[in-house]
Order: C-alpha cells, then structure tokens, then sequence
C-alpha cells in the first residue's frame, strides 16, 4: 500500500502496527539515467504518520513561513550591515579630525591604560625628566589614592599640550607633560626637547646672560644625551668654585667659632 510521509517521502506500508506504521521507503535507481527505476528499501522502519497523498498544502505552508522568515532575517542583517557601516564611516571621519591636532592621537591610549611614562618639564629651567605613569597619575587625596587629572589645553590655531593637575579634581597647580606609550618614545622626546634647550642656552650665552648647566649637563648624562664638551667643563668649573665657596664659609664660621671660644674661656 503506497502513502507518503510529512515531507512527502513516498513509502510503502508493510502492516499496520499499534501506534503506527511498519514501511519500506521508495528510492530511485539511477544506473539507467535515461530511465531511472524506482525500488524499495530492503529495510523495514516505523514511523507513526503517513498520508495517502503528499501533504503538499502543509509543505508549502511551512515553506512560506520559513521563506518570509528568512527574508526578515535578511532584512534585519541588511540594517546591521548598515548600521555597522555607517559607524565605521563616523569612526573613520573622527580619528580622520583627530590627525589634525597631534595631542589628540593619544586619546583612546590614554582610555585604554597604555600610557607607560609622561616626559615632565622642570618649572625653573625647562629640563625633562621621565616619571611612569603610574607613579605620576596616582595621587594621595584626602588619605586615599586617587588619579590625578590629566587635560589637553590648546587654543584656536590648534596648538595643544597636556597639563597634569595635582589634583583629581582639577584644582592646584598644574604641570605640563608628555605621554607616551614607551620608555624609548619618551626618551627620543627627552632628546628633542634637550636639543632646544641648549639651543636656546647658547644663544642667552651669546647675548652675554648668565645661564647655570648644572641641571641641564646632569639630565644630559642621566638620558644619554650628547652635550658639548664646553658645557661639561664649565658645570665642573662651577662645582669646583661651588665647592671653594663652601670651603671658604666653613673656614669662615671656624675662625669665628674660635674666637667665640676664646671670648668664653677669658670669662
């Protein structure tokens, strides 16, 4: 007895059994391709279900739903491709403006906590030195340790600089700094901004200013920074007379302190 399965699958019942249908199923053979001949399974299956015809109307029933599913999906996919897509673009566009303003590259370094080290500048004479982060950021407030604020300052020509304040919540002094997201970019900083300030020293030195290399031959050497042997010296000079001076007013408070001395044991 020929009936069909759910899908349409052409069957033939064997025997009825409770609870369903003992059946073989029908496959075509294909060794004659012009004329495929249609055999049954030597393999006997139970199913619980057949129909004396294909159920068709149900098949395209559920086809139907599954098409107009599948066509939401797609039309749900097109608007994520599409949001995703634009967001790229608006992405693309900002980090674009961003190129325009060198501070502002190390912006998302700076949310994403890969700032290793900020290049500071001395107040009074302008030398850097390199602070990590960490240690520079963190700060004790209030009997806790809190990050300090770090904020891009900058004017309409578009000429920007850092500025770490003391405190987390901006108030206090500020310092202007330079972060980077290596030792080795912030020593090549270093370098640069040693080069302008001897620069500049030479300069104050040719105008006949007086300009003390102390601290400026001592970062030089710290950061291994080339400096003329002429400043070298004249640091030395000045220690040696530094030191002479010391010299000369402990001299000085000795011979007063013996005749102090002297002065109690008259008495």
């Amino acid at each position: 007895m020929i009936k069909y399965l759910k899908g349409g699958q052409k069957v033939e019942v064997v025997e009825s059994v409770k609870f369903g249908f003992l059946i073989k199923y029908y496959h075509d053979d294909y060794f004659d391709e012009e004329e495929p001949q249609e055999h049954l399974t030597d393999d006997i299956y139970f199913v619980n279900q057949v129909f004396n015809s294909p159920p068709t109307e149900s098949l395209h029933s559920e086809v139907k739903k599954l098409k107009e599913e599948i066509s939401k999906l797609q039309e749900e996919e097109s608007k994520i491709l599409g949001t995703i897509r634009d967001e790229k673009n608006r992405i693309e566009t900002q980090l674009e403006k961003l190129k325009k303003y060198k501070g502002l590259q190390l912006i998302e370094d700076y949310i994403d906590e890969k700032i290793t080290h900020f290049v500071v500048l001395n107040y009074f004479d302008d030398c850097p030195e390199i602070i990590p982060a960490e240690e520079k950021l963190k700060h004790r407030e209030s009997g806790e340790f809190k990050t300090r604020l770090l904020a891009l300052y900058g004017d309409k020509n578009g000429d920007l600089e850092w500025q770490l304040h003391y405190y987390s919540d901006g108030s206090g002094s500020r310092e202007t700094v330079y972060p980077f997201t290596s030792y080795g970019a912030a020593i090549k900083k270093v370098h640069e901004i040693l080069a302008k300030l001897l620069k500049k020293i030479e300069k104050k030195r040719a105008d006949g200013k007086i300009y003390f290399l102390h601290e400026l031959v001592d970062t030089a050497e710290k950061y291994d920074f080339l400096i003329p042997g002429w400043a070298i010296e004249e640091r030395a000079n000045d220690k040696e007379e530094e030191r002479l001076d010391k010299i000369a007013e402990l001299e000085k408070r000795k011979v007063e302190a013996d005749a102090e001395i002297k002065k109690l044991m008259k008495q």
